[in-house]
């Protein structure tokens, strides 16, 4: 997948292999390549096309709740990579995730994707980056049902209570509880109003 001139061929054949729902052990193997190369890949062109085949994976593919799971982790885990065009890689293809994904997985999935975006706002140098995660939390927090936001709700006033001992993670987990509170009141002031 990584030499250009089978570029083409290789997303080409996974791609129908992912819509004709072909079941062999190797494609989760393949979707794990796929999902570091989305990070990893120097080329835009392939992270995308990585990006690509991913979603069509983790969206159509029959997996199991254990399966899905472990594929979101590995992609979760890349919003923390060393470099930041594999970090906005990762974000772009989490985002497309939590706007396409039905509402009910979308609220399973809801806290994990919550917690990580918010670590990393409070760690993130990236404005390109720190840009994406806002939008992908205002996506996700007017997608989500009422209980699932109210939870969400509680995590941010926990982290803005005071503090006894301050140290440069709590300020920075302070400051972005702040900032993510200031997303879920513009976005979605009570708690009524989203969807169920």
């Amino acid at each position: 997948m990584e030499q250009i001139h089978s570029q083409n061929t290789s997303f080409a054949l996974i791609k129908a292999m992912l819509v004709r729902k072909v079941m062999v052990p190797e494609l989760y193997d393949l979707m794990s390549h796929c999902s570091k190369l989305m990070v990893t890949a120097h080329s835009v062109q392939v992270q995308k096309l990585c990006s690509q085949v991913f979603m069509k994976f983790i969206i159509d593919y029959p997996l199991s709740s254990k399966r899905r799971q472990q594929h979101l982790d590995e992609l979760v885990l890349n919003l923390k990579y060393e470099y930041e065009g594999g970090r906005l890689s990762a974000l772009k293809t989490l985002l497309k995730v939590i706007n396409k994904w039905p509402i009910n997985a979308l609220n399973e999935q809801c806290q994990t994707f919550f917690l990580h975006f918010t670590l990393r706002i409070a760690n993130e140098d990236s404005i390109e980056c720190r840009c994406i995660l806002f939008d992908g939390l205002k996506h996700l927090i007017c997608k989500i049902g009422n209980s699932e936001y109210l939870q969400l709700c509680d995590y941010v006033i926990q982290w803005m209570e005071p503090r006894i001992s301050l140290n440069s993670s709590t300020i920075k987990i302070a400051s972005a509880s702040a900032q993510v509170a200031r997303i879920m009141l513009e976005n979605r002031p009570l708690p009524w109003k989203g969807k169920n």
